[in-house]
């Protein structure tokens, strides 16, 4: 069977714990494609809240807790349903404890 659309991953995105703090900083580099699907993990051991510009909270992520997007729930963000290309993560520590092992890793999935 051919498709006319592949559904294709975009280069995995993390920040490592130790470079999570109370101010925000970058998860890896800026999307290269529109995301139709996004997946958000937090495998630090520490509450971690994530945003989409760098400076508004977003959401906020439990230890290992796992927020996935996709086509519904993106078009509360933008009117096509996708997430920008050119679109920067962010993470920051929610709790006073800065997070001790791990990473926030950020799963970006498109067609092409």
């Amino acid at each position: 069977m051919v498709f006319s659309n592949k559904f294709t991953a975009e280069p995995l995105k993390s920040l490592a714990f130790g470079s999570i703090s109370g101010t925000y900083a970058a998860i890896g580099t800026a999307s290269i494609h529109a995301w139709d699907q996004c997946v958000i993990n937090n495998t630090t051991d520490q509450d971690i809240t994530i945003s989409f510009d760098g400076t508004n909270d977003h959401v906020r992520l439990g230890t290992n807790q796992v927020l996935a997007l996709g086509q519904g729930e993106l078009s509360m963000l933008r009117e096509n349903g996708k997430i920008p290309m050119g679109t920067q993560f962010y993470a920051k520590q929610s709790t006073v404890t800065a997070p001790t092992k791990n990473a926030i890793i950020v799963m970006g999935f498109y067609f092409s």
